[in-house]
């Protein structure tokens, strides 16, 4: 794993990677001044269009889509095929009739796991203390939201603050999290696959605010 230092010095968490391209690209900004940019292996950036609100969560899809999401309540598609005579530009967007049921802060693309993008979402206990886990899935044709599986209290004992903050994927069918207040990795299968119970894979930095890219079609870790 290695962090990429992007020179434009505003917010950017918000990152997808493009198996076809071999690009980063990443959100930027806040509201109506939220860019989309492109990122090189070297870390220099140029930007690649204009959006309209700030995005929380996005990744890049088999067919080289990126999908951009206000926590999960709106969701814009970029299309990022070269070639394509709508190259560059957003193809869909809009805001959902319903949002999802748990708080959810990114999503990404699971090669074998369907027309979906998936989401890790959480609720609280008692005063406040983290409680359980949640793989949700937004459907790229109805773009609804669905809650598939309780993976319980998985990291437990930690205040409200926490939240899954960064999610990407590899090609075993399995959806990895990042949890911001402990740095805890999780790696989630989703059903029916066999075993699907979470697992914890890896300690990385705490963080108040992060996100992950990796390659759809790289191993499982």
């Amino acid at each position: 794993m290695r962090s990429i230092r992007v020179p434009d010095t505003r917010p950017s968490v918000v990152q997808g990677f493009n198996a076809a391209d071999n690009y980063i690209y990443g959100a930027v900004g806040t509201g109506t001044s939220t860019n989309l940019i492109r990122i090189s292996s070297s870390g220099s950036s140029v930007v690649f269009g204009s959006l309209s609100y700030t995005i929380s969560g996005g990744d890049v899809d088999e067919n080289g889509y990126y999908w951009g999401t206000d926590n999960g309540n709106k969701w814009v598609q970029i299309d990022l095929r070269l070639g394509s005579a709508t190259y560059g530009q957003i193809v869909t967007s809009g805001t959902v009739t319903t949002a999802p049921e748990y708080p959810i802060y990114d999503w990404a693309y699971v090669s074998g796991g369907g027309n979906y993008l998936y989401a890790v979402g959480y609720s609280y206990g008692l005063v406040g203390i983290f409680a359980n886990t949640y793989l949700l899935q937004f459907n790229r044709a109805t773009k609804a939201w669905k809650t598939i599986t309780n993976y319980g209290n998985i990291v437990p004992n930690l205040i409200s603050t926490t939240t899954w903050g960064a999610v990407y994927a590899s090609d075993d069918n399995a959806l990895y999290a990042s949890e911001n207040g402990s740095g805890q990795i999780w790696k989630l299968p989703l059903p029916p696959a066999a075993g699907s119970t979470a697992k914890k894979v890896s300690n990385g930095p705490s963080a108040s605010s992060n996100d992950g890219a990796r390659c759809i079609n790289a191993k499982g870790l």
